[in-house]
C-alpha cells in the first residue's frame, strides 16, 4: 500500500519544494525539498513541517534539504510550515484538510506567509494608565500576545496580555513612557516574531512621595547624570553644606557622594558632557565665584576657573556641552550680566545681558533654547521670562507667568517648561505649578506639588520632572516626582 502526499507551495520570502520521491510499496508519506525562494530577503534558521491527521508527524528541516515523512494512515490531513527566525516564527502556513488515500498521491498547496503582525499607529500619549493597542491579523494565528515595557529592549518592567482579538487594553502600574509591541502565537504554540515597537507617553499632570534625601536642605543645587539625580550643597538651617548624595529612581534610593571642596548655598549646578559643576553661591554675606566639577566615575572634584563675577542664586544651565551662569546676586544687587564656560578651552567668555536684572531665578532648557524665568529684581518678585538663543547670541521677551516668583525651580522635560514653587510673599511657599509651551508662548497651570516650598531644587530624569528639598517653615528633604 502507498500513501502519499504533493505539496506545492506558494511562497513569500524563504521556502519552495519539489515533487515527493516516490515511496516503496506498504509506506506512505509526503517527500519535501525545502528550497531558498528567488528574491529572499529573509534566511530562515529552519523550517518546522507538522502534518495533523490520523497520524501526527512533526520534523525539523534545514533549507536546502530534502525531507521525507512516512508512515501515514490513509484520512484527512492539514499540513503546516513554520519558518523559524532565532527562535520565533517568522513565516507560517498551513492547508485546508486535504484526503490522503490508499495507493494515490494526493496534492495541496500551502501558503507560506509573513507571522508578524502588524501594529497599528499608537496616540504619542494618553492620559491614563491603560491604553487600547490595536494590530492587524495574521494567518495562522491562535492568539496574539501584546507586550509593554518601560525599555526599548523588553528587558524590564515588561507586561504582556494575550488575546484572541486583534486589539487589546494594556494596563500598567506607573505613568511613564513605554514601548509596546505585539507578536502572534500558532496554533501549535510557537510564538511568533514580534512587530516593531511603537512608543506612548501615559501623563497624568499629578505628583508622586519618592524617599527623602537623608540631608534636608535649602538652596542646592541639583542636576541629573546617567540617570542619577545629584543633590549639591545648600543649607540645612544652621550650617553651609558641602554634602552630596546621589538618588537613583531605578531603586527609590540615596547614597551618599564625595563632599565639595567648598561648602556652600544658594549655587547653581548643571551637567555637561557627563561632569557636573557647582557654579558661585555664598558663604553668609560672601559671594563665591568658585567653581568645582564633580566626575561620578571617579567620585572626585576638581578646581576649575572661577567667574569674572561671584554670584550667589544665578541660573545655570548647558546649551550644547557649554554652561552658562546667568543673574544672581552680587553685593546686595541683583545681576543682569551672563557668561558662558567651555569645558573644552576651559575658560569664560561674557555674553549679552538680561534685559531684566535677576537673582533666585530659574533657568532651562527647551529645545537648545535658554530661558531665564521669574526671580527677584531688588524692587519685586518677578513673573517675566526672557528666551537666550546661543545661535543669534540674543535675548527675547516671552509670555510671562501667571504667577509671580523667585527662590523657584525650573526645569524642562518633553519640550515643555515647568515652573516649580517658590515664595512671593515674606513667608511660605508656593506649591504653584505652570507649564510654558514655546511652540504657543502661553503657560499653562498643572497640579500644585503636595508640599509648598522655596528655595528648591528641579532635576529631569526620563520625562519626569523632580523637586527636590527646599524651605517650607522648615528645611525639607522631601523628594517629589511629577509626571506630565
Amino acid at each position: 500500500m502507498r500513501l502519499g502526499i504533493a505539496l506545492t507551495l506558494s511562497v513569500t520570502i524563504a521556502l519552495g519544494c519539489e515533487q515527493p520521491t516516490a515511496l516503496t510499496t506498504g509506506s506512505g508519506g509526503v517527500a519535501l525539498r525545502i528550497i531558498a525562494s528567488s528574491g529572499a530577503t529573509t534566511t530562515l534558521d529552519f523550517v518546522r513541517i507538522s502534518v495533523r491527521g490520523p497520524t501526527n508527524k512533526t520534523v525539523d528541516a534545514a533549507p536546502g534539504t530534502t525531507v521525507t515523512i512516512g508512515g501515514l494512515a490513509p484520512g484527512a490531513y492539514t499540513v503546516a510550515l513554520e519558518g523559524f527566525l532565532a527562535g520565533e516564527v517568522d513565516r507560517f502556513g498551513e492547508t485546508s484538510p486535504v484526503p490522503v488515500f490508499a495507493e494515490q498521491t494526493t496534492t495541496a498547496a500551502v501558503t507560506f506567509a509573513s507571522f508578524v503582525p502588524a501594529l497599528a499607529s499608537l496616540p504619542p500619549s494618553a492620559q491614563s494608565m491603560s491604553f487600547t493597542v490595536s494590530y492587524g491579523s495574521v494567518a495562522g494565528a491562535a492568539s496574539y500576545e501584546v507586550e509593554a515595557a518601560t525599555d526599548q529592549s523588553f528587558t524590564t518592567s515588561r507586561i504582556a496580555v494575550a488575546t484572541a482579538q486583534t486589539s487589546a487594553q494594556v494596563a500598567v502600574p506607573t505613568y511613564g513612557s513605554y514601548y509596546v509591541r505585539v507578536r502572534a502565537v500558532d496554533r501549535y504554540g510557537a510564538r511568533g516574531r514580534p512587530s516593531a515597537s511603537q512608543s506612548i507617553v501615559l501623563l497624568c499632570d499629578c505628583w508622586t512621595a519618592k524617599a527623602s534625601m537623608p540631608t534636608p536642605r535649602a538652596g542646592l543645587g541639583v542636576a541629573m547624570v546617567n540617570g542619577v539625580l545629584y543633590a549639591v550643597g545648600g543649607s540645612n538651617g544652621t550650617s553651609y553644606l558641602a554634602t552630596v548624595e546621589a538618588y537613583d529612581p531605578a531603586s527609590n534610593t540615596w547614597t551618599a557622594k564625595a563632599s565639595m571642596p567648598t561648602a556652600r548655598y544658594g549655587l547653581g549646578v548643571a551637567v555637561a558632557n557627563g561632569v557636573l559643576y557647582a557654579v558661585g553661591g555664598s558663604i553668609g554675606t560672601s559671594y563665591l565665584a568658585t567653581v568645582e566639577a564633580y566626575d561620578p566615575a571617579s567620585n572626585t572634584w576638581t578646581a576649575k576657573p572661577s567667574m569674572s563675577t561671584p554670584r550667589s542664586y544665578p541660573g545655570v544651565t548647558v546649551v550644547n556641552g557649554v554652561l552658562y551662569a546667568v543673574g544672581g546676586l552680587n553685593g546686595g544687587s541683583a545681576l543682569a550680566t551672563v557668561e558662558a564656560y567651555d569645558p573644552a578651552s576651559n575658560t569664560w567668555t561674557a555674553k549679552p545681558s538680561m534685559s531684566t536684572p535677576r537673582q533666585a531665578l530659574g533657568v532651562a532648557v527647551v529645545n537648545g533654547v535658554l530661558y531665564a524665568v521669574g526671580g527677584s529684581s531688588g524692587t519685586g518678585y518677578l513673573a517675566t521670562v526672557e528666551a537666550y538663543d546661543p545661535a543669534s547670541n540674543t535675548w527675547t521677551a516671552k509670555a510671562p507667568m501667571s504667577t509671580s516668583r523667585w527662590f523657584l525651580g525650573v526645569g524642562g522635560a518633553n519640550s515643555v517648561l515647568y515652573a516649580v514653587g517658590g515664595v512671593n510673599t515674606t513667608s511660605g511657599g508656593l506649591a504653584t505649578v505652570e507649564a510654558y509651551d514655546p511652540a504657543s508662548n502661553t503657560w499653562t497651570t498643572k497640579a500644585p506639588t503636595p508640599t509648598p516650598r522655596w528655595g528648591l531644587g528641579v532635576a529631569v530624569i526620563n520625562g519626569l520632572l523632580y523637586a527636590v528639598g527646599g524651605n517650607s517653615s522648615g528645611v525639607l528633604g522631601t523628594l517629589e516626582a511629577y509626571q506630565p
